[in-house]
């Protein structure tokens, strides 16, 4: 099973192409394939929980374009988005009862956890640092075009750096972004009338800013590069 099969259902592809009407109709077959990723043998359980989380996703992404006049559509889709999402939960708790009772190098293979890198640099950053990163590498589609999926991306750095990262990480990590407040207020966008919750691309800008400053008021020399950046999240 891959996730395109889902991705690309009926269901979907007609909230991308703004046919609401049909989607009522196309219902019934995608609960059909949610519920027949259960069938799935215990060795595509991972792929099986990847190809749901991915379509959640997607659909939550579609769903925000929905007219607000369209009532009884938003109801469907949140209906949807609660069955794929009991779906992928379910699916992880039948992986976690498995793993306890698995030796610890079958759970390596089966993970794909990386223990070599290609790259001689340490990543250091902390992990929800580095999934707002990823997460808005992948909004701004700067790989192939756009057309590099969250999980390439983070297949990516998870090559790259060695990390043990799944697009899991990337998604608990925007759950608690969301949550974020804009530490206090110090963290603004005016231009929204709403807080600044991506607090290191905030950083990142703030200091790349500073830097050009300096570098235009400098006579002479070479400006000192600041502290690294110490989040106080996990």
């Amino acid at each position: 099973m891959t996730h395109d099969c889902l991705t690309n259902s009926p269901f979907v592809s007609s909230l991308k192409e703004g046919d609401f009407k049909t989607c009522g109709h196309h219902y019934d077959d995608l609960i059909r394939q949610v519920h027949a990723t259960f069938k799935s043998h215990p060795s595509e359980w991972l792929d099986v929980r990847f190809a749901l989380i991915a379509l959640e996703e997607e659909i939550r992404i579609l769903f925000e374009e929905i007219p607000t006049g369209e009532s009884k559509l938003r109801r469907l889709v949140k209906k949807v988005l609660n069955i794929v999402k009991k779906a992928h939960d379910t699916i992880a708790d039948h992986i976690s009862n498995v793993t306890k009772h698995l030796p610890s190098e079958v759970m390596l293979d089966a993970c794909m956890i990386r223990k070599g890198k290609q790259s001689d640099l340490s990543l250091t950053m902390k992990k929800t640092d580095l999934c707002e990163k990823l997460y808005g590498e992948y909004l701004m589609g700067i790989y192939d075009n756009g057309n590099a999926t969250l999980a390439d991306i983070v297949s990516h750095y998870s090559n790259m750096y060695g990390l043990t990262l799944s697009v899991e990480d990337v998604y608990d990590a925007f759950r608690r972004i969301k949550q974020r407040n804009g530490k206090n207020g110090i963290m603004y966008d005016p231009a929204n009338n709403i807080p600044n919750r991506a607090y290191h691309t905030y950083e990142v800008m703030r200091r790349l800013n500073d830097h050009v400053q300096v570098t235009d008021n400098l006579k002479g020399g070479k400006p000192q590069r600041p502290e690294p950046y110490k989040s106080n999240e996990i």
